[in-house]
């Protein structure tokens, strides 16, 4: 089972695709805007969609989350199995996969981007198509994927750069977990247990941390987004032992997946507490973070372990758009913005998000 591909996988890669495309859709709308990045909200909408659990139907901090464990995940899963990793094809691989397709995104941005400013006529836009620069090296530097600023050619691609430093230092991880007693033979069978748990409180604590160390921007960004790799390289460690688990009682796999979904929900009314004041900024900050990475890591379990929900995530549909997540997220935010311009959309509606 560990070898081939889990279509389940591809399933929540779907459904986190299609909410990311919602969610920079959505984008036109300030209420909408307000509410995803400051916790504030005006009129009894903008409150459901900013605090209550609903909010995940329209956020994309979730799905980049299952992004990121996916990927910690897959790329481990031979480790695990005991397979001697060929590091120099690794990276060569890797390389392979996430470049051409990133370089063609490029490509095709600028043309996206040149025709948005043709249409609104005034030059500017959610992306400046000068971020194109004048010069292949000026357009790399704009792509923003192994430097630690944020891509002005297109900036979703904040969460690839993530990607790719994740892959750069896989083997390093790999190597400290070996000489820790956490190789596939796994002397220390807790291990893997601990580093995942380990790696979800870094997550949480990294307000404080911010506060109390004065951490760089990208150092504070480093410490949120990394250990959500992570946590994917420990769910990989147990791969073997969630397939082979014996649901014997069907009623856990429903309490596992009501709790899987309250606690990826939960950004909503941890939000709610924390811009009212009756939890403290840091712990409510952390808690937006790290309850929702539990969540996902919990469903991501029950993805590879329990057939209701393994069947359930592996509608051929949904599974087919996240065999082209990959693509769908490299396109769709010039394109979204091209239509806006198109449309002259000035807040997000129904046809509009039909439309993109």
């Amino acid at each position: 089972m560990a070898g081939r591909r889990l279509d389940a996988l591809d399933g929540l890669r779907g459904v986190g695709a299609l909410t990311v495309v919602v969610y920079h859709s959505m984008g036109y709308s300030p209420w909408f805007r307000t509410g995803m990045y400051s916790y504030e909200a005006t009129g009894l909408l903008a409150w459901i969609v900013t605090f209550s659990p609903a909010r995940v139907l329209l956020d994309g901090r979730p799905a980049v989350m299952s992004f990121f464990v996916l990927s910690g995940f897959v790329l481990t899963r031979s480790f695990w199995k005991g397979r001697a990793g060929d590091w120099p094809r690794y990276y060569v691989r890797r390389l392979l996969r996430l470049y051409p397709p990133v370089i063609a995104s490029a490509l095709l941005a600028v043309v996206f981007l040149a025709a948005t400013q043709a249409v609104d006529g005034t030059g500017r836009g959610w992306v400046d198509l000068g971020a194109a620069g004048t010069s292949l090296s000026k357009l790399a530097t704009n792509m923003g994927l192994l430097g630690l600023i944020d891509a002005p050619l297109n900036v979703v691609w904040w969460s690839l750069r993530w990607e790719m430093w994740f892959s750069i230092l896989l083997p390093v991880v790999l190597l400290a977990l070996v000489m820790l007693g956490c190789g596939p033979d796994r002397r220390f069978r807790a291990t893997p247990a601990v580093f995942g748990a380990a790696c979800i409180a870094l997550v949480g604590l990294q307000p404080w941390i911010r506060v109390t160390f004065e951490t760089s921007f990208s150092m504070t960004r480093a410490l949120l987004y990394l250990p959500m790799f992570g946590v994917g390289i420990a769910l990989a460690a147990f791969e073997r032992q969630l397939a082979d688990h014996r649901w014997s009682r069907p009623t856990r796999g429903w309490l596992l997946l009501g709790a899987a979904v309250v606690l990826i929900t939960a950004r909503g009314p941890m939000g709610w507490l924390t811009a009212t004041g009756r939890i403290d900024p840091l712990l409510g900050g952390g808690l937006t973070e790290l309850l929702p990475l539990t969540g996902v890591a919990t469903l991501i379990a029950l993805l590879v372990s329990w057939p209701v929900a393994m069947r359930a995530m592996s509608n051929r549909p949904i599974v087919w758009v996240g065999e082209r997540s990959y693509s769908l997220y490299l396109v769709h935010f010039p394109l979204v913005t091209l239509l806006g311009a198109t449309f002259a959309v000035e807040r997000a509606s129904l046809w509009f998000l039909a439309v993109c």
